[in-house]
């Protein structure tokens, strides 16, 4: 109970006075009473502007009673129980006196933050870039590091402020992302913050050492999977994949998207017996493990040294296990786990640089007998370089099969693989069906009888021949 009362906020200040009558200011859990010759006022803060207040009333009568002794700055509509007033300027108080008790459910006020009155808030209709990043020129294999980065915001009524991209990481996306390694053809990369976009030139050199040297490329024994190439992450599940996308969603899980060019590129490299799997974010290697938690088994991926634990291939599961932990998807979720797993995780190279990368290792494992009387010395088998093809994406497939474009691993590789497959008969995975060479002993013994057997028939033709002309010589001269 009061004589007055008063409430405030950011857009305005309401005063509520009690003018005469005997009652006093009232209000219950689900409505107040605003009295005969009380009234109400609303008054708006500098450069904010009322549009209009909205009033419930528990009835009619309630509703005509609300400025039914004075109206303020403004006009009044009555709809059954609701009021509606319409301030004549909105920057102005806006007010009422009551003719009689009005039991009032709630009041709205309605507001811009344009002093004019009639406009929207400002939205952001741009950016551009303020301050470039301190880092614009990259080799290929490196990663774009935004570090420095301020961008401009433009907006709706005209007016511009700065914000960097320090402190507001999460806001910021670009293309290509912080986890894809540059190209020769990446010129720009794409900044988008706030749904709006702009580019940032930027130069990518084939010099430097950031590109992936072949020497670099590997094979662990045991493993289907190449050290030193880029592979993307997924699983297979209900016909799609599933791409792990660099990101960790629910404190748990490894977050994936459908789309494999938005997957982050994921790296082997041999470690003792095993290989150690990660891939890297903002410049830095992030290897990926599993841990156990509150009964659970969690993937995780937040370690920039190696853990000491080393990943192994299982070939009964098929996948890559930590341990006996292997990571995936369960049946309930599509996103990668360490438990619980139904849809194992599967590595697929990610463009063709899985084909010069397949093409070195062969040509560092193969041996091949020039003379042709033994077959080629292999350092693995040829049904596990069969295992390591499989996981080439189809572009390396095709330029395999192809030999193009003419890289010189590949083509070495090829030339060497059409002739152990043709000589030895080897599988040809390759699907390159490569001729025949036919030039062992027995085939040349055969061709020798064949020949010897064609001589003897000459031979025989000619003898009659002779004897022929022989006799004929003969028969003249007796007929003489």
């Amino acid at each position: 109970n009061a004589s007055s009362a008063t409430a405030t906020c950011d857009a305005f200040d309401v005063s509520w006075l009690k003018n005469g009558g005997s009652n006093s200011i009232l209000y219950t859990y689900d409505e107040f009473r605003v009295y005969t010759s009380h009234s109400f006022t609303i008054t708006p803060k500098t450069d904010y502007t009322i549009t209009s207040v909205e009033i419930a009333a528990n009835s009619a009568s309630y509703a005509n009673a609300v400025g039914g002794s004075s109206l303020n700055n403004c006009s009044k509509s009555v709809s059954g129980s609701s009021v509606t007033l319409t301030p004549t300027d909105g920057t102005k108080a806006v007010g009422f006196t009551n003719s009689a008790q009005a039991r009032l459910n709630y009041i709205v006020v309605n507001y811009t933050t344009d002093a004019s009155g009639g406009t929207e808030d400002p939205t952001l209709s741009s950016i551009s870039v303020d301050t470039a990043p301190s880092k614009l020129s990259y080799t290929v294999g490196e990663y774009f590091n935004p570090t420095g980065l301020v961008i401009t915001r433009h907006y709706s009524n005209n007016t511009t402020d700065t914000y960097a991209y320090a402190g507001h990481t999460s806001e910021f996306t670009f293309s290509p992302s912080l986890s894809t390694a540059l190209a020769l053809d990446n010129t720009s990369v794409t900044i988008t913050y706030g749904g709006k976009s702009t580019t940032q030139a930027i130069t990518v050199t084939s010099s430097g050492g950031g590109e992936q040297e072949e020497s670099d490329y590997s094979i662990t024994t045991g493993s289907p999977y190449i050290n030193g190439v880029a592979y993307k992450m997924y699983f297979s599940k209900s016909s799609t994949n599933y791409y792990f996308n660099g990101e960790l969603v629910s404190n748990y899980y490894g977050e994936t998207t459908t789309t494999k060019s938005s997957g982050v590129d994921v790296y082997f490299e041999e470690n003792g017996n095993g290989q150690n799997i990660y891939m890297i974010k903002n410049s830095t290697k992030k290897y990926f493990y599993t841990a156990s938690s509150s009964n659970h088994v969690n993937f995780k991926f937040d370690v920039t040294a190696a853990p000491g634990q080393v990943w192994t291939y299982n070939s009964t599961k098929g996948t890559m296990v930590y341990g006996s932990d292997g990571i995936g998807a369960d049946s309930s979720h599509n996103t990668f786990c360490g438990e619980k797993i139904t849809y194992y995780a599967n590595f697929e190279t990610k463009d063709s640089t899985g084909a010069v990368a397949f093409a070195t290792v062969m040509n560092n494992s193969i041996t091949c007998n020039a003379s042709g009387t033994s077959t080629p010395s292999l350092s693995y088998s040829w049904s596990f370089f069969e295992s390591v093809y499989a996981n080439l994406d189809s572009t390396s497939k095709a330029e395999l099969k192809s030999a193009n474009p003419s890289d010189s691993e590949v083509v070495d590789f090829v030339a060497r693989y059409d002739y152990i497959v043709g000589k030895y008969e080897y599988t040809d995975f390759l699907d390159r069906s490569p001729s025949p060479i036919s030039n062992d002993r027995s085939d040349l013994l055969s061709n020798m009888i064949d020949e010897n057997y064609m001589l003897i028939v000459v031979g025989i033709i000619a003898s009659i021949s002779l004897c022929a002309c022989a006799l004929l010589i003969v028969k003249k001269r007796k007929n003489r």
